[in-house]
């Protein structure tokens, strides 16, 4: 069983660690890239305490994953200061030429074309033609493009013990699909998807195996198997959760719809499903939470206190006048909060669970912002 080990850092030392790293750029630059590195740890799901009333900052601590976030963070900060200015005229869509007619991605190629798919401005016709050079691609050349864009090259994956269940967590190199499908580009999205599910897939099968032929395995290649696939498939499911999130937030059935029928769901257990409902629920979308009520399976792996809850949710998404559900929604909302802070709500993405206590229409996009964000992440192991 994989424990975690921590790293005891300051705020002073943590402010100061980002422009170290960076190759001491100019004293403006100390203070904002200072600045940018805490507000991105913050985003990726890591707290970071502010000094206490005497200007004395508490001792933070930083796990083995935070700290893969952390060094990720300095390096690509250190890489914008490093590149040359972009050129905003034709920059954006002559990375795709670029990359078609390359030989080798290079990592200012992968970072130019995720600014590229990850604009707000991103027309139908970018999201085509990223989608056709895609296709194009090779095996190599999607791995690095992709693949090591949201896992990287450091395997981050442990697993505990937490009130007797294992509670297994990644961290991930960068998150795509949430965003994509909050932006509503659901063909764009499932297709950047693909190769991590292929890889998902094939971790999965030799988990498989695994168990079939462990006498091929030392203990040792063992070992580092079941951790590199474990990582990976854990990684899937991060994608495959947070997108289905932040599409019941937002109330996006058609692209549920489209997702579910992609057969990659496997790996969603009961609990992950059922708090997409809650989400859905949370956010006022009962069309929403109606589909994946039928996708939540068995729901004796749900935890006591929310089987009941989803016995009352079913009930009220099913109601056809609004001003019943909307009665039935403020007595669940009342009365069964309890349910909401169990753990399994609030504490799978710490920083939307903090907005929560706003109206809907002021929370949303502060929700989906910090869901966009996360970049680590803890599962139940059923």
């Amino acid at each position: 069983m994989f424990k975690f080990t921590y790293f005891l850092l300051t705020l002073p030392i943590l402010s100061l660690l980002a422009p170290i790293l960076l190759g001491s750029p100019v004293p403006d630059q100390d203070r904002v890239a200072a600045a940018e590195f805490t507000r991105r740890l913050q985003e990726a799901g890591i707290d970071t305490p502010s000094p206490d009333a005497n200007g004395n900052s508490p001792t933070m601590q930083l796990t083995p994953l935070q700290m893969v976030v952390a060094r990720r963070i300095i390096q690509e900060i250190q890489g914008r200061q490093d590149s040359p200015p972009v050129q905003a005229e034709g920059q954006m869509g002559d990375i795709l030429d670029e990359i078609r007619e390359a030989t080798v991605i290079t990592e200012s190629m992968q970072a130019r074309f995720w600014d590229y798919v990850r604009q707000d401005e991103l027309t139908p016709n970018d999201s085509r033609a990223i989608q056709v050079l895609v296709e194009a691609l090779s095996q190599p050349k999607l791995e690095k493009l992709i693949s090591d864009y949201v896992l990287g090259n450091e395997i981050s994956f442990d697993l505990e013990e937490v009130n007797g269940r294992g509670v297994a967590t990644t961290a991930l190199n960068h998150s795509i699909s949430p965003r994509l499908f909050r932006l509503g580009h659901t063909d764009l999205a499932m297709r950047l998807l693909t190769p991590i599910g292929d890889m998902a897939k094939e971790a999965a099968e030799q988990m498989l195996d695994i168990t079939v032929s462990q006498i091929n395995y030392t203990p040792e290649s063992l070992n580092n198997v079941l951790l590199k696939n474990n990582w990976i498939m854990l990684a899937w499911r991060a994608q495959l959760n947070g997108s289905m999130k932040v599409m019941a937030i937002k109330g996006d059935t058609t692209s549920l719809e489209r997702l579910f029928n992609m057969r990659w769901t496997g790996s969603l257990t009961p609990m992950d499903r059922f708090t997409a409902v809650m989400w859905a629920f949370w956010f006022n979308q009962p069309a929403t939470a109606q589909f994946l009520m039928g996708q939540v399976g068995e729901t004796s792996q749900l935890v006591p206190g929310l089987q009941d809850l989803h016995r009352i949710l079913g009930y009220w998404c099913s109601l056809s006048a609004r001003s019943s559900r909307d009665n039935i929604r403020n007595n669940i909302k009342g009365q069964r909060m309890s349910n909401f802070n169990s753990g399994y709500f609030f504490n799978e993405y710490p920083q939307a669970g903090r907005l929560l206590d706003r109206p809907i229409e002021d929370s949303q996009d502060a929700v989906l912002d910090a869901m966009e964000n996360q970049l680590i992440f803890s599962f139940l192991e059923q």
